[in-house]
């Protein structure tokens, strides 16, 4: 996009539009979650869980 239109980006500095893809990948991974996997996520994340080896089973 930054070679075909790059008007339509809020800037063309690489590594803000890194950023900005990093942000982004963020936002689609968590906005694919069900609501299962987000409390097992949110639950690993602030070390609520106990048992971090059965982490990955949540998701």
């Amino acid at each position: 996009m930054r070679d075909r239109s790059p008007e339509a980006l809020p800037t063309t500095d690489a590594a803000a539009l890194r950023r900005y893809a990093t942000g982004r990948g963020i936002i689609d991974y968590v906005a694919s979650l069900t609501d299962a996997q987000a409390m097992s996520v949110a639950a690993l994340v602030s070390g609520a869980s106990e048992r971090l080896w059965d982490g990955g089973q949540g998701l």
